[in-house]
């Protein structure tokens, strides 16, 4: 059977038990440093997500994975570095525990 990079990636991070957290941020009050993404971030502390790494799965950021550097239950959102040339409005998502490059330099 053929899998994806996607499947791969995801099913490797799995297979280590570590979290993985994917999703579709809000469609609007992103901004190119934050994701926003309600109600799915309120469901984790404050500064829980702090040092994971989003990896966007769309073409829209010119980043394609930033690290989290701050992170509010009471707003829904992830504050991100480095800045994205646009706000990634309804774009998809996985928050991983280290860079996707890093698993996709695993599996090659």
């Amino acid at each position: 059977m053929t899998r994806t990079r996607t499947q791969l990636r995801r099913a490797t991070v799995e297979q280590l038990g570590l979290p993985l957290i994917t999703g579709t941020s809000n469609s609007s009050a992103n901004t190119t440093s934050s994701l926003k993404d309600t109600p799915d971030f309120q469901r984790f502390a404050d500064n829980a997500l702090i040092g994971a790494w989003i990896y966007f799965t769309g073409s829209t950021p010119s980043f394609s994975h930033c690290r989290i550097t701050d992170s509010s239950a009471a707003n829904g959102s992830a504050t991100f570095r480095p800045t994205i040339a646009a706000a990634p409005n309804s774009e998809a998502y996985e928050i991983l525990p280290f860079e996707a490059p890093a698993v996709h330099q695993a599996l090659d």
